[in-house]
């Protein structure tokens, strides 16, 4: 699972799936690297499900996280923190971006669009297509959502993720329609898919690969607040109190 290139820009629709993706990603890569991975959250959007509220799980497994912290954690305006423009430019660490939905949490992007012209070649922007989203049922409806992130990032795509789900009611027939939505994207512009999302408890009724698409297994992690000591056990996330202060 080592990427080939040491920048991931993980991007797509308002609750699609990206944080979840992005948190899951970085803590498995954190067992398969000695280098330490660094995880931004450029989410702007969404005042819950940010990988900021996993900080305390992420950084007890190696994970550095970057993110705003004390009185700036819940702020719903851009805060370019410098700490970002550093990680972009270290070379020897892994970088994942967790950015916020839609082109409106895209625009973030832009600020930083020097950084991103000094390493053109060493970054993935990966889309995260739900077919079970608002306006991205069908492969119209998530090009447009694609272009306009393009546009407003200022930033082109350049590789798709599978993750079509309905949270708990996701079922394998579920996935597997999603799916055959994002392949209709992927002829349609170029772009291959990367990963089909799958939550683990599906692993039987899946394998390795899905069509020639390798599986990428998660843990349901970023849950509503009062679900999360049940998954991954108390004090691992910090909504809103204690582990962003400065």
């Amino acid at each position: 699972m080592i990427p080939d290139k040491r920048l991931f820009i993980i991007t797509g629709n308002y609750g699609s799936g990206k944080t979840e993706f992005s948190v899951n990603f970085i803590k498995q890569l954190s067992t398969q690297t000695s280098i330490t991975p660094t995880i931004v959250d450029m989410d702007i959007v969404n005042p819950y499900f940010r990988s900021r509220e996993a900080v305390t799980l992420l950084e007890k497994m190696g994970v550095r996280v970057v993110a705003p912290r004390g009185s700036q954690s819940f702020a719903d305006l851009p805060i370019v923190l410098p700490e970002v423009k550093g990680a972009l430019r270290n070379i020897n660490i892994f970088v994942l971006l967790d950015v916020g939905g839609d082109a409106e949490g895209a625009r973030v992007l832009s600020s930083f669009h020097d950084s991103f012209e000094k390493i053109h070649n060493e970054y993935e922007m990966l889309f995260v297509s739900n077919a079970r989203r608002p306006f991205t049922e069908n492969a119209a409806g998530t090009l447009k959502i694609l272009r306009d992130i393009e546009e407003t990032s200022q930033l082109k795509v350049t590789g798709l993720i599978a993750n079509t789900h309905l949270i708990d009611e996701t079922t394998p027939e579920i996935i597997k329609q999603g799916f055959e939505i994002t392949s209709e994207i992927s002829q349609l512009t170029g772009l291959p898919i990367h990963y089909l999302v799958v939550h683990r408890r599906f692993r039987n009724s899946f394998g390795e690969m899905y069509k020639g698409i390798k599986l990428f297994y998660i843990d349901r992690i970023m849950l509503p607040p009062w679900k999360t000591d049940e998954a991954v056990g108390s004090g691992n996330f910090n909504l809103r109190h204690k582990a962003f202060d400065t």
